[in-house]
Parts: C-alpha cells; sequence; structure tokens
C-alpha cells in the first residue's frame, strides 16, 4: 500500500468474504478488475467522470486501488461508542500510488461506496494534521485542536476516535470518522488531502 487509505465502516456485517458483487459496478467505470484469490479487489479507474471527479487522467496510466476485508478491524482497540449503531465490520480501500488524483480518486471512491453501503468512512488520521497522531505530550493536544477546528466547520457527522492506549507498545492515536456527508464536504475543501 503505497498511497492512501481509508475504511468503510459497515454497521450490518456483510455475508460475502468476497466482493463479486462490486464487479457489475466497478465495470462501468473501471478496467481491469482483478478478484485476488483472496476475494479483495484490484481496480483501475479508467473513467473519473462516473464518480463525478473532477479529474482528467493523462497518459501515465489509470490509477491503481485496492478493496478488501480490513483484516485489524476490532484488533487495533479502536473506540467507536460515538456512535450508534457501532459499526461491525471494516473494508479497507487504498490507492496504490499517492499524487493529488490518487487522494482525489479515493476520496470519490469511498463516497460513492459509502452512499452504497450505508457506511461511514475511518479517515486513518487526522485530516488536518495529516496522519495518524501517537501520543506526543502536551504538543499532541495543539495538533488535535488545530485538526478539530478545520474539520469540525464542516456539515456532516465527524468524530475523534482514539486507538489502543498510552501504555500499548504502538501507543495511543487518534482518527476521525465521518459520514458521506461530511466527505463530501471535505471533497470540496480547498485543503483536501487523505491520509498517507
Amino acid at each position: 500500500m503505497a498511497g492512501p487509505a481509508l475504511v468503510l465502516l459497515l454497521m450490518e456485517r456483510r455475508e460475502r468474504s468476497d466482493f463479486a458483487d462490486f464487479v457489475p459496478w466497478l465495470k462501468t467505470f473501471c478496467s481491469p478488475i482483478e478478484v485476488t484469490d483472496d476475494g479483495s479487489l484490484d481496480f483501475w479507474v479508467r473513467d473519473p467522470s462516473f464518480l463525478g471527479a473532477p479529474v482528467t487522467l493523462d497518459d501515465t496510466g489509470f490509477p491503481g486501488f485496492h478493496l478488501s476485508q480490513d483484516a485489524e478491524f476490532g484488533a487495533d482497540g479502536g473506540e467507536y461508542s460515538a456512535f450508534t449503531p457501532q459499526p461491525v465490520q471494516g473494508l479497507l480501500l487504498y490507492a496504490n500510488a499517492s499524487g493529488h488524483i490518487n487522494h482525489l480518486l479515493l476520496g470519490y471512491l469511498a463516497l460513492a461506496m459509502a452512499h452504497r453501503l450505508g457506511a461511514l468512512i475511518e479517515f486513518d488520521g487526522l485530516l488536518g494534521y495529516g496522519h495518524r497522531l501517537l501520543e506526543l505530550g502536551a504538543e499532541s493536544g495543539d495538533h488535535r485542536a488545530e485538526a478539530w477546528q478545520l474539520v469540525s466547520s464542516l456539515p456532516g457527522v465527524i468524530k475523534e476516535v482514539s486507538w489502543g492506549t498510552p501504555d500499548d507498545d504502538e501507543g495511543q492515536g487518534w482518527f476521525h470518522v465521518g459520514d458521506a456527508e461530511f466527505l463530501a464536504a471535505w471533497l470540496a475543501h480547498p485543503e483536501f488531502h487523505l491520509i498517507k
């Protein structure tokens, strides 16, 4: 995973462990689409306008993306008690490369999938800060407040969620979780970016 990533948080468990039901929809704007041995998908966007994404693809090739079950969902200690109902499953969606076009297309893909699935979006970090924030003493509070000031000014639902605890090996961190309305507003914001 070389590019930005996020997790679609589902309120109802998907019975299927693969993503074959996504293939007909993806075929309308992606090519090729590869189903891997574990049932996850690798796909390349050829028509961003289908998603409403304001990007033009150049001759360097089509951006590639990956969709799979989030194997870490629930294992990282993410605290989702601020949401009712609470998410029961996560789907990992990421871009194979970084760069502004990949951030935009991943955002528009996540928006379309969140609408289709009734999902929340876990941004894998603090959006205004740019990455997961580990406990850094007093300095972390400044970064969290700065990030919160930016995202809380946008419409939709956005929450700050903690993972881990200060005494874990990896420490404690925070990430933002929002709904589709928030993501649509964030995509239109001049400081839009996802977490790399």
